[in-house]
């Protein structure tokens, strides 16, 4: 069986939903622009060569031959088809509803929860920006070895994080950080971050747990009554907190105030509401609600914001990915672990 070179980290089948024949249009939000007038095609986005595969040099000469480098891949593959029937589903179910009378269908079933809820979970883990999140908060760790302990953090580090190598360290100055070189083995770097993403991946206990906590939450879907489509991106999972106050983002899936959102068409979006906070949502749970232009604005904004580089739209404008490109600068670099 031939290799799969063009590995997707958001599936291609979900891309389609808002493409014009498998053709989607992408916005760059660190260069601030749109990649192409005409679009891109589906399979050349939200992809990397080799995405998934097992690095053959951490595996042992006896694995090498009977591993299948792979398998995480074709493991992918397989629950994208029950993934892909689900959302068929939902789009079906409101396609066929009477308008008028669409506040009192149900939505979403229990056993729909149940299945997309673990889909969620690995969607949220399976992308770039999850495999980034593990690189960043791993540096963060490591220079703040360097500021606390300076010299004697050096074979700490170069032992449990082997792809840095400490230089010298300066002294520490009030009220600034020991100024240090830190020299990064690139190549050693992205195989262990993908070693570690795979771990994550194919740890059931960790996804399921995952899902676990997202079941808990109110699960509504969101009509867009606009005329404005609803964005995608190349992180789809989005969240947002609304509990204030608090020294750390408190973006968690379990985190008091969490509101979660995965659009699913250009017309359609899955929003689930910390049940505690935002108890007042129970009357629609498992229901419609409709969107306006603002609720559509707020939803694409998440996007831009949660996206790891790029924006997807079944259209070609991008107004308000470039107008918060231009007045919020800090919106191009993504950071999972933000602080507030």
């Amino acid at each position: 069986m031939s290799k799969v070179k063009n590995q997707h980290y958001v599936p291609q089948f979900y891309l389609k939903n808002f493409a014009v024949n498998d053709y989607i249009y992408v916005f760059d939000k660190t260069l601030g622009t749109q990649l192409s007038m005409k679009g891109i095609n589906i399979k050349n986005i939200a992809s990397e060569r080799y995405f998934y595969d097992l690095s053959i040099d951490l595996l042992s000469k006896e694995l090498q031959d009977k591993v299948d480098i792979q398998f995480v891949e074709k493991s992918l593959s397989k629950i994208e088809a029950n993934f892909h029937k689900r959302l068929n589903n939902l789009i079906s179910r409101y396609t066929l509803q009477v308008s008028e009378n669409i506040q009192s269908v149900t939505a979403i079933s229990e056993d729909e929860k149940l299945d997309l809820s673990m889909f969620l979970a690995i969607q949220d883990t399976r992308t770039k920006d999850f495999r980034n999140s593990t690189l960043e908060a791993e540096e963060k760790v490591v220079r703040e070895l360097i500021n606390r302990f300076g010299k004697k953090a050096k074979p700490l580090i170069e032992k449990e994080f082997e792809y840095f190598k400490v230089g010298k360290v300066g002294k520490k100055k009030k009220g600034k950080e020991r100024k240090f070189e830190l020299a990064i083995d690139e190549r050693r770097r992205e195989q262990i971050a993908q070693q570690k993403h795979i771990k994550h991946l194919i740890n059931l206990d960790y996804i399921r747990e995952l899902a676990k906590i997202l079941t808990r939450h109110i699960w509504l879907i969101g009509v867009n009554r606009s005329s404005i489509p609803l964005y995608t991106s190349d992180n789809p999972l989005v969240r947002n907190s609304w509990e204030r106050g608090h020294f750390f983002s408190n973006t968690g899936f379990a985190s008091e105030g969490i509101e979660i959102a995965f659009p699913i068409t250009p017309k359609l979006i899955l929003i689930l509401c910390e049940r505690g906070f935002h108890s007042y949502a129970q009357i629609f749970e498992q229901k419609y609600v409709d969107l306006q232009t603002e609720n559509v604005r707020y939803y694409n904004t998440l996007q831009v914001f949660n996206s790891n580089r790029q924006i997807y739209s079944i259209t070609n404008d991008f107004e308000l990915a470039l107008d918060i490109f231009l007045n919020h600068p800090e919106s191009r670099v993504r950071n999972r672990w933000n602080v507030e």
